[in-house]
C-alpha cells in the first residue's frame, strides 16, 4: 500500500494509515494474551490524530499528521522532562505509565475532537468501554494496568 493512501476505519470512521495488524493475526487464532494485547495497542500507530486532520484542507498533508502513538510517546517524554526540570514531587514512573496508557481507549473508539458532536461524559464512557472490552479476556493485563495506573 502506498504511504499516501488514506483509509477509513470501518469501526469508527477515523482516518487511519493502515488496518490493524491484530485483525490479521486474530483470524489465525492467537492464543497468547500478551501478544494479542501488543497487536491491539500497536494499532494506535495507525490512527491519525483526528483533530489535526479537521484543519487540513490538502489531503496530501495527511502523511505528515502525527499518530496517537506519536502523541502518547511525546506526552510521556514531556511528563518526565517537566518533573525532572522543575523537581516536582511526582512519581516519574507512574506519570509516564499514565501518559503511555491515556489513549488506550481510542483503539476501538477512534480519536474524538471538540468538533465531534459528543459530550465529554460520553467520550469517557466509550473509551472506558473500549478499554474494558480490550482487557475483558486478559485479566492479567488488566491487573497490570490497574496496579500501575490506578
Amino acid at each position: 500500500m502506498d504511504k499516501n493512501t488514506i483509509l477509513k476505519d470501518e469501526k469508527n470512521s477515523n482516518f487511519i494509515k493502515q488496518y490493524s495488524s491484530y485483525l490479521k493475526y486474530k483470524e489465525k487464532g492467537i492464543n497468547n494474551d500478551l501478544i494479542s494485547f501488543y497487536y491491539q495497542f500497536n494499532h494506535l500507530k495507525n490512527i491519525y490524530r483526528q483533530g489535526w486532520l479537521k484543519g487540513l484542507l490538502d489531503i496530501s498533508k495527511f502523511v505528515d499528521v502525527e499518530s496517537i502513538a506519536d502523541h502518547t510517546w511525546s506526552v510521556a517524554m514531556l511528563a518526565m522532562s517537566l518533573i525532572e526540570k522543575y523537581k516536582l514531587d511526582y512519581d516519574i514512573a507512574k506519570c509516564m505509565k499514565l501518559a503511555l496508557v491515556h489513549e488506550l481507549g481510542e483503539i476501538y473508539t477512534g480519536d474524538f475532537t471538540p468538533r465531534d458532536n459528543i459530550t465529554k461524559e460520553r467520550k469517557h464512557e466509550l473509551e472506558r468501554e473500549s478499554i474494558e472490552y480490550d482487557v475483558k479476556y486478559r485479566q492479567s493485563n488488566f491487573a497490570i494496568f490497574k496496579r500501575n495506573c490506578g
